[in-house]
């Protein structure tokens, strides 16, 4: 290290910043610059927002890091995980959120990208400097291909407006409360008869910033959650690419991109789920890192952060990734090596317990208001249906995946860098099944889980056989022989043409997977907005558990939602829950808290059911539609309370 006269250690200077440094510098500036004149854009604010991930690339593994196209694919994931922290931080030590605080958190990270040293010394190949670019420009190639099937098929069912889904309400309505306030911890006025906001704070603080930084109205990050599932296509990609080569990295992205879970999250609109598990393969990354000993102190830094990041996107995928971070460590720890493995898990969760503070503080004053969770037994109508998952998942990537495992760890040729993807797929396959230890979850969406481990287990058997093959191939002083080359090129028709069949199955579903979540339709908005002109200053609209979240943002008003247990997060929602479902359905009491609250209309799908039972509340229709029926009640209407039945002597 250079030292000044006065013998102080000083910085190297860094004049020579790297590429993706002055990209980043340059998204950030022009985004500032077309702020202040009045032209920004969303698009542009998005790009902001994830740039310091490109200035602060030399925080990846080692392997991502030092491959141009794996840094570049896995970088926007670091920036989700990067910025959403900051963001976050300084709202724990009292800074507000404003256009001003927001570019001042990405400059910042800028100035700390300048004094991270991206890559790393390259090491001879044998290739020559052309054969590599050429390489560099294949790669590139595969991951625009991964990154235009995922959208292509993505665009599928979220490209027409309304897009389908109910809980794309609850984060427009989060993110433009963020943008008025200033802040992340926010009381629900409308929700539940005033609720503080539940949502994890991850996703809301970069969507609220986008808004601050834009003036953009709301309704303009509708599509957000395409570009988070691009963003996780291109880090595993990014992952695979680094450790199992083009094939691997080909396979990954691919199967991502194409199996039937991945369009069902889409539908039902899992913003934070997916915002999460965009950042999960930097955490499998990090984990292969460390089993191989590569894991440095940038690294362990980039490592703590990612895994921050994904506990301020979504604590229902926290869960998994901390489960497969203890089973890795755990393995890890019953190697020889482990010696020099533990220094660097103790570094790593130092680091993540004193930047995680602002986070921990955060998240704890969001549960001093939830009333605890709900037992096991309210979930237990969510348990896997096999059938439907290994349809959700697809016999491909299932197939694929199983028989990758079986030959590698047969043939004790499975890379350690596949050992955290192993880990994730047995977590999750345990967790579908936390019922028998009483765990409480959503166990159905486990299901959405496993396309990444699967994925990346398959693209580790994909990598190994076109390296076994390419082995085979260097056969000096005569041609390779043609039986195999006939057999490669059999192998690759194949593996295309089933990729091929699945796309096409996947492409024919999307339009399934948007009609089954269509709850709005340009006809149902106009009624909503006709019944909006009739509301009353704080009146309270009674809703089932499809339009909950979508009344709540188009109305702008009281909502008081009957959701199932299995839909309720915080506790404290129960009680107003059981109450909207009486009046629903007419009882005694509820048709007691018609008058007392009191309730005029009711907006519900009548083709949703809550417990099993579909809604048949007393009341004057004032629109029918196929999916929406809106009715003014009638608290004198006929008592629908359940006769008691008579048994039998």
């Amino acid at each position: 290290m250079l030292r000044t006269s006065r013998g102080a250690p000083r910085l190297p200077a860094r004049a020579e910043a790297p590429l993706a440094w002055w990209i980043a510098a340059g998204i950030v500036a022009t985004e500032l610059i077309a702020a202040l004149a009045g032209w920004s854009s969303l698009p542009l604010a998005g790009a902001a927002l994830l740039a310091p991930g490109l200035a602060l690339a030399g925080l990846l593994p080692g392997r991502p890091r030092a491959t141009p196209i794996a840094r570049l694919a896995a970088a926007p994931a670091l920036g989700l995980a990067l910025t959403s922290v900051a963001l976050i931080t300084i709202t724990q030590l009292g800074v507000a959120l404003s256009p001003v605080s927001v570019h001042v958190v990405l400059a910042l990270l800028l100035v700390v990208g300048l004094f991270v040293p991206t890559g790393q010394a390259e090491q001879p190949d044998g290739h020559t400097a052309r054969e590599r670019r050429a390489g560099i420009a294949l790669d590139a190639v595969v991951l625009v291909a991964c990154v235009a099937l995922t959208v292509v098929l993505g665009w599928r069912v979220i490209g027409q407006l309304p897009v389908p889904g109910d809980d794309w309400a609850k984060y427009l309505l989060y993110a433009d409360e963020i943008r008025h306030q200033g802040k992340l911890l926010l009381q629900n006025t409308l929700w539940m008869g005033g609720r503080p906001f539940s949502e994890d704070p991850g996703m809301p603080a970069l969507e609220g910033s986008a808004l601050l930084m834009t003036g953009s109205a709301a309704g303009g990050l509708v599509r957000t959650i395409l570009i988070l599932q691009v963003l996780g296509v291109m880090a595993a990609f990014g992952a695979a690419l680094a450790s199992f080569g083009r094939t691997g990295a080909a396979v990954t992205g691919l199967l991502i991109a194409i199996v039937p879970a991945t369009q069902n999250i889409l539908g039902w609109h899992g913003l934070a789920n997916v915002g999460a598990l965009a950042m999960v393969p930097l955490a499998l990354a990090s984990l292969g890192a460390w089993l191989d000993g590569e894991l440095d102190r940038r690294g362990q830094l980039g490592f703590a952060l990612t895994l921050l990041g994904i506990v301020a996107a979504h604590r229902f995928t926290t869960l998994f990734v901390a489960g497969t971070v203890a089973l890795v460590l755990a393995v890890g720890l019953l190697l020889p090596e482990r010696r020099t493995l533990l220094p660097a898990a103790v570094r790593t969760g130092a680091i993540g317990l004193a930047a995680g503070i602002p986070l921990a503080l955060d998240l704890r004053t969001r549960a001093a208001d939830a009333g605890g969770t709900l037992s096991y037994t309210s979930y237990l109508g969510t348990k896997v249906d096999l059938v439907l998952a290994l349809r959700d998942l697809s016999w491909l990537l299932v197939g694929a995946a199983i028989l990758a495992t079986l030959v590698l760890v047969s043939r004790r040729a499975l890379p350690r860098s596949a050992w955290p993807a192993l880990a994730m797929a047995i977590v999750t396959v345990g967790l579908a099944f936390g019922y028998v230890a009483h765990v409480p979850l959503y166990y159905a969406r486990t299901t959405f889980f496993l396309p990444l481990p699967l994925a990346i287990l398959a693209g580790a058997g994909a990598g190994a056989f076109a390296a076994w093959a390419a082995d085979r191939m260097r056969v000096r002083g005569r041609m390779p022989d043609s039986r195999m080359l006939v057999a490669l090129g059999a192998a690759g028709a194949l593996t295309g043409a089933v990729l091929g069949v699945q796309a096409v199955r996947s492409w024919d579903q999307a339009e399934q997977v948007r009609g089954y979540y269509a709850f709005a339709s340009p006809d149902s908005l106009t009624a909503l907005d006709d019944l909006a002109t009739e509301l009353r200053p704080g009146e309270i609209v009674v809703t089932d558990r499809c339009w909950s979240f979508l009344a709540t943002w188009l109305l702008h008003t009281r909502t008081y939602p009957a959701l199932e247990e299995q839909d309720i997060q915080p506790k404290a929602e129960l009680r107003v829950a059981r109450a909207s479902e009486a009046i629903l359905r007419g009882t005694t009491e509820g048709r007691a808290l018609m008058r007392s609250l009191p309730v005029r209309f009711a907006a519900f799908d009548p083709t949703c059911p809550v417990n099993g039972k579909r809604f048949f509340p007393p009341g004057t229709p004032l629109y029918a539609g196929g999916r929406l029926a809106i009715l003014q009640l009638d608290p004198d209407g006929p008592d629908r309370t359940p006769k008691p039945s008579k048994k039998k002597k």
